[in-house]
């Protein structure tokens, strides 16, 4: 009865943790970033299961302070929006120095934003590795109730995402919703408080640590193998986590997948062979689901020839099977990979928590390298055909080598050998992988206009399409698959007005900016009027390069316009943290529906553009 209360708790443990972070996104994703956040996030957490893993293992009452642990959670995150005033005051103080530097303004953010989330979120991290010491007593369980741990608090994290995304902010609001969530963190504190108090068991836990022996150097080896084997895993999949509904996919396959390896990881002899068979699944899984996504827009297609767009169920419910489609194998097998690695890493009670704090880390560190590596580098470097490739033959390779570990023993050069010839496979594999491989998937996006060119960046892929018929040429620029501008009769008068109208309605207009770049025209127009200084906010300097490149009959070359200027960065920012004020400011986002224009669209927003304006100024 005892073990089925925390799993309950540990359950609602998961659902808290998901509340606060789509909340966090919603009070500081615009000052923050929504990448940030969670970089900022996943190091706490990560911090957590490392230090407290430690400290519990020491620990005779795993449930008091496991209880202690969701308490501070609780307070933590009911402090945090309190927060807010001051963060805005400090980043409108650091913006002028930092924002034309994209690196430096970055590690900014991320530094403050760690520093204002890492006390909750390092006592969330903390909880996986202290409640194992409750709930696994035997070393030949230890498997099983690592997986079930994790999978309980996935699948909590799961409800939580779905409940909070699209039931809980709409009903009760933002503010109430975190008071939902740190009463029910109090609420969990309280029962496993009564839980120890009433427990024999837990009350005379021993803390098996202070007897424990250092482990031996194989079983060490062992343990930095499985770290090293839980990054990977995780290193391919963070940056999908664009929406509510992959993120809810996700979660449920890992949590699935960690309940499923829980009935058999304690039965198996040769662990090192399980993690690598599922590693190499999940590179297989991972090559699968690129091949799906490739041709989900001729799927989703075919799905609407079925049955009609009825609702905002109905969109919603078509985009959980796609997700379903892509994501859910991938998930199941990186799910089952926690309790095998946990199983490798604390084969028995000794240091339990520690270990798994280890590995809770290394599971989060990948979180962390994935994210960072995929956007920043990796995609930009290599491209997204190239990356997946190149992440696809890792997982595979890896999976030979944990196989061959447990069935020989590995001399230096054979690991010398087999990290020559893995390279050699990388290398031949990324270069034979064509760039063009998910083009496919960009072209059916407008499907009466062929793709003519595309880059893929780190906000977002812009694709350039175009549309020749007898007696006309039509082009569009999108930006991740929703058209910004073009050369449409209706997008030609949209970008001209936009540029005329502000500027001619104010009586002396010397300065304007410009939020959005689009094909340029709107920037020529607006620099027909004599103004003395005039700017444009573009996020992405794809949609610069890629407009001069094919709109430059169209915007006349205004790039090379000597009163033209630009910054990349993000418009609500300027408007935001800028000093500079402004006669006209002209919105060009595209829609508010989008994620990556939503904000452009907001109350906050435009009171941020009000304040940006001289005497007498237009907002557009």
């Amino acid at each position: 009865m005892a073990r089925i209360v925390i799993f309950i708790a540990f359950f609602l443990s998961g659902v808290t943790g998901l509340l606060y972070e789509i909340v966090w996104v919603r009070i500081f994703g615009l000052i923050f970033g929504n990448t940030t956040l969670a970089l900022s996030a996943v190091m706490g957490l990560a911090g957590g299961g490392l230090m407290l893993g430690k400290i519990a293992d020491r620990h005779e009452h795993p449930l008091k302070l496991y209880a202690w642990l969701e308490a501070g959670a609780g307070l933590c995150a009911l402090l945090i929006p309190l927060l807010r005033a001051p963060m805005e005051s400090l980043f409108a103080f650091l913006y002028p120095q930092a924002a034309s530097q994209a690196t430096l303004f970055f590690l900014l953010k991320f530094l403050v934003a760690f520093l204002l989330m890492f006390p909750a979120t390092f006592l969330m991290g903390g909880t996986l590795p202290v409640l194992s010491r409750a709930v696994v007593r035997e070393s030949e369980r230890t498997g099983f109730g690592i997986g079930t741990l994790y999978g309980v608090n996935t699948l909590g994290a799961m409800a939580g995402c779905f409940v909070t995304g699209f039931v809980l902010i709409r009903v009760i609001g933002v503010a109430n919703a975190i008071y939902a969530g740190v009463l029910t963190n109090f609420i969990i504190a309280a029962g496993a408080y009564l839980l120890w108090r009433f427990s024999v068991a837990s009350r005379t836990a021993p803390a098996l640590a202070r007897a424990a022996e250092e482990a031996p150097l194989d079983q060490r080896v062992k343990i930095v193998l499985a770290a090293v084997a839980l990054v990977l895993v995780f290193v391919m999949t963070n940056s999908v986590y664009a929406t509510t509904v992959m993120l809810t996919t996700m979660l449920c396959g890992i949590g699935v997948g960690s309940f499923v390896a829980a009935r058999r990881v304690d039965r198996a002899r040769n662990l090192f062979a399980v993690f690598g068979w599922i590693e190499i699944g999940i590179g297989c899984s991972a090559l699968l689901a690129a091949i799906v996504l490739i041709n989900l827009s001729w799927i989703h297609d075919r799905i609407f020839t079925i049955g009609p767009r009825t609702s905002w169920w109905t969109w919603n419910g078509v985009r959980f099977f796609e997700a379903f489609l892509v994501m859910f194998l991938p998930a199941l097998l990186m799910g089952a990979s926690f309790p095998v690695a946990g199983k490798i890493a604390a084969p028995r009670l000794q240091n339990l928590s520690s270990r798994l704090g280890l590995v809770y880390f290394c599971n989060t560190l990948g979180g962390v390298a994935g994210s960072f590596l995929t956007s920043f580098i990796l995609i930009s470097a290599l491209g997204t055909s190239a990356t997946v490739t190149a992440m696809v033959l890792l997982n595979l390779l890896l999976g030979v080598f944990l196989i061959q570990y447990e069935r020989r023993h590995l001399s230096r050069r054979f690991v010398a050998g087999f990290a020559v010839v893995g390279m050699l496979i990388l290398t031949l594999g990324i270069r034979a992988t064509p760039a063009t491989l998910f083009t496919v998937a960009y072209s059916h996006v407008e499907k009466d206009f062929p793709l003519i060119d595309y880059r893929e960046g780190i906000e977002g892929t812009v694709t350039v399409h175009e549309q020749v018929k007898p007696f006309s040429r039509t082009k569009r620029i999108d930006v991740d698959g929703l058209n910004v501008a073009g050369t449409s009769f209706m997008l030609k008068t949209l970008q001209t007005l936009q540029g005329h109208i502000p500027l001619c309605l104010h009586p002396n207009p010397q300065s304007a900016l410009q939020i959005g770049f689009g094909t340029g025209e709107t920037s020529k127009c607006a620099l027909r009027h004599p103004l003395a200084d005039f700017q444009v906010a573009e996020i992405s300097q794809d949609v610069l390069e890629l407009s001069d490149v094919h709109f430059r009959e169209l915007n006349e070359g205004v790039l090379k316009h000597p009163k033209f200027d630009y910054a990349i960065v993000d418009g609500k920012n300027i408007v935001k943290y800028a000093g500079q004020r402004y006669d006209v400011v002209m919105n060009d986002g595209n829609y508010a529906v989008a994620t990556s224009s939503a904000s452009l669209f907001t109350k906050d927003h435009f009171e941020n553009c009000r304040d940006r304006l001289q005497p007498g100024g237009i907002v557009s």
